[in-house]
This record gives C-alpha cells, sequence and structure tokens, in this order.
C-alpha cells in the first residue's frame, strides 16, 4: 500500500486553507499581543528552554496511555481492567491537551501549503481523538459499557491516523528537525582560510560565503566579526538574507533569532542552535576555521568565534 498517495491528496486540497489559515492566524495573533508574557509562552511550548521540541516529548504520553486503554478493552473482562483502561483514558486525556498546545505552536507559523493543509488534518485527528475519548469515558461511568468500547474504538482510529500524518510531517515534510548541517556532517578545515577581505564588510550587513563544502554567513557587528552556518536549523532558511537585530541574526522566515556570539537561539521558534564557526583576522582578511559545535543553552564556555576588530 502506497500510503505517500494519502498524504500527497491532502496536500493537494486548497480548500483545507479555508479553515486551516484562520487558525494560523488566530494562534499568531494570541502570541503576537503586546508584551513579552505571550512570546515567552510560546518560545516555552516550543521547548527553547529545553533545546528541544517540547511536542515530540509530550505527545509519547497520550499515545501511550490510549493504547493501554485500547490493549484493555481488547483483552480485559473483569472489573480491574476496565477501571485501569477508564484511568488510562484519564490520563491520556489530561496530557492530551499539552501536547496538542505544543504542536499548534510549533504548526503555525509554516506558510508552506503542504505543511499547512497536512498539518491541520492532524490537529483535527487529535481533537476527533479527544472528543471520541471523552465521550467514551462518559459512557464508561455511566456504565454504557458498549457504547464506551465503540467510541473508544472510533478515537482510536482518529489517533492512529494522527500518527501516520504526524509521521508525515517529521519524516517527509521535516517539520521540526534540525535543518542546520552539523558539524561531523561538514568538510573539517584544518587551518584558518581566508573568506572575504575585512574592508568589504559592511555593519550589520550578513554575506554569504562558500568555504569548501561549508556555506557560512559573516556578520560585522559592534566591532566583531562573526561566522555561522548559512542554513537556518528551524526550517532551512538562508541567514544571510537575515537582518542583524540586538546582536542576533534573525531568518528571514520564520523570523528565529540566533546569538551572533554563540549560536544559540533567543526569539522565534527554533529550539536547534546554529552551528558556529572559528574567526581570525589577518592581513586584513577575515579567517574562517572548522565549524564547531555550539555549547549547551546553560553553558558557560568561553565564546572563541568572535573577534574584535579595534
Amino acid at each position: 500500500m502506497d500510503t505517500h498517495k494519502i498524504s500527497a491528496w491532502i496536500s493537494r486540497q486548497d480548500q483545507i486553507d479555508r479553515y486551516a489559515i484562520p487558525v494560523q492566524r488566530t494562534i499568531a495573533k494570541l502570541f503576537g499581543a503586546e508584551g513579552k508574557a505571550m512570546k515567552n509562552v510560546e518560545q516555552f511550548l516550543h521547548g527553547r528552554w529545553l533545546g528541544h521540541p517540547l511536542h515530540s516529548i509530550l505527545v509519547h504520553i497520550p499515545v501511550g496511555a490510549w493504547t493501554l486503554a485500547a490493549i484493555f478493552d481488547l483483552f480485559g473482562r473483569n472489573a480491574a481492567t476496565r477501571g485501569a483502561a477508564d484511568w488510562a483514558i484519564g490520563i491520556g486525556l489530561v496530557m492530551a491537551i499539552p501536547a496538542m498546545l505544543t504542536g499548534s505552536t510549533d504548526w503555525y507559523p509554516y506558510d508552506n501549503a503542504a505543511v499547512r493543509r497536512i498539518g491541520f488534518v492532524h490537529m483535527c485527528a487529535n481533537w476527533a481523538a479527544f472528543i471520541l475519548y471523552g465521550i467514551s469515558l462518559a459512557l464508561r461511568t455511566g456504565n454504557d459499557y458498549f457504547g464506551a468500547l465503540f467510541t473508544g474504538s472510533l478515537a482510536f482510529a482518529c489517533l492512529l491516523a494522527s500518527g501516520y500524518l504526524g509521521g508525515v510531517l517529521v519524516y517527509e515534510k521535516r517539520v521540526g528537525v534540525n535543518h542546520a548541517n552539523e558539524p561531523e556532517e561538514e568538510v573539517q578545515l584544518n587551518e584558518f582560510v581566508p573568506v572575504i577581505l575585512l574592508a568589504n564588510l559592511v555593519e550589520n550587513t550578513p554575506v554569504r560565503l562558500q568555504v569548501l563544502e561549508n556555506w557560512i554567513v559573516v556578520v560585522k557587528s559592534r566591532s566583531r566579526v562573526f561566522a555561522l552556518a548559512d542554513k537556518c536549523s528551524h526550517e532551512g532558511g538562508d541567514l544571510s538574507k537575515g537582518t542583524v537585530v540586538a546582536g542576533c541574526l534573525e531568518c528571514p522566515w520564520h523570523a528565529t533569532q540566533f546569538r551572533l556570539e554563540d549560536g544559540q537561539v533567543v526569539g522565534g521558534p527554533g529550539v536547534f542552535p546554529q552551528p558556529v564557526f572559528d574567526v581570525a583576522i589577518e592581513d586584513g582578511w577575515v579567517m574562517v576555521k572548522a565549524v564547531r559545535a555550539v555549547e549547551p543553552l546553560r553553558s558557560s564556555a568561553p565564546i572563541v568565534n568572535q573577534v574584535s576588530l579595534m
């Protein structure tokens, strides 16, 4: 069975945009409210504080709980297994709320049509599963066990459909994965290589350069020179087409901001830090060495890729 045809068909249904785009705009408006409070909430839901997408962690809890409930319903024939199924459904309902919140937060910035449509159907399948499991739990408390089994089975079917579409988003559409080349994937440079004359750099104007197999972006800012991987870790946008904002390089696609000093994410939907290059100045040339991995978010390791021009 070629399941790709299913996601491809969904991607072509432009009528989904009638509902998906207003939902995205509503979420954007919510997080775009004045003040830093909602922005902090958005970044928390993205998982920036963790350095990893939060949705991928939380989603396993309701999926696991509801799968257990399905097993208990399938093989259980006594009060103990029925009670265990009730508890599993209840836990799944509670934990599905933060899982869906984080998923919606990760999805709304995308303007790619296929991602928008598949993501919206994925979200609808999740909500259908949530509502049906809620009805199933209510029927269980009312001792309508056969009705509970029926709605629970429908809910589990929605859960499986949602899981398939979630897999398409991650494995096929690469939503939520690190798009920046990792250091071990790049050609390593054993010595500093001249890449551009210092005099050719304009303050706060990113420049895209290729060093062997490495596409990098070089920025002169506040009397220093910085070099980062050009491909944005969030969705692969060209950081060289971005803007410098308060010591950060902002991606032009979804406004993820990377600190020039160490590549750490300080704003926007991205969670993965940007690889940085070691930089030196020699005889008026900007010299770039190998890609080095950024330190963890709370690391106090010294920063070595910045160079003073004074």
